[in-house]
């Protein structure tokens, strides 16, 4: 349970968030929330550091399996469609891909895969054409 205190602090520092994110420094927080100073001055410094992490990324033959896994699915997708072989209605076979292509891109996103969005943008095309 959080207290008064607490609650006030954390206003604090997602408008020191906003702040910043706007082009306003370091100091207008400190301005404007001086009783949060300590915990403000943390809070960004605790940001650097982990702005400054570098962060690994996806072992080349998993992206490269997601990727031709991705095509695949596209391909095989486009030759139904050419081939009128779903009994769905398009707009049912659209909104189901693009369901299963936001939870593609979203884990592949939080995997730090390169090149996902430019992919799932190309299908996404495809899809839409």
């Amino acid at each position: 349970m959080t207290n008064r205190r607490d609650d006030e602090m954390i206003r604090a520092l997602l408008e020191c968030e906003r702040i910043v994110a706007g082009g306003g420094g370091l100091d207008d927080c400190l301005s404007r929330y001086p009783s949060f100073a300590v915990d403000i001055r943390e809070h960004f410094s605790l940001v650097s550091e982990l702005q400054a992490l570098e962060l690994p990324g996806p072992a080349p033959e998993r992206e490269s399996a997601g990727r031709s896994a991705l095509l695949t699915a596209v391909a095989a997708s486009a030759q139904r469609r050419s081939r009128g072989a779903s009994g769905l209605k398009p707009a049912a076979v659209v909104a189901g891909a693009l369901v299963a292509l936001t939870l593609a891109f979203g884990a592949a996103a939080a995997a730090g895969v390169p090149g996902i969005q430019s992919a799932v943008e190309s299908v996404l095309d495809e899809l839409l054409a």
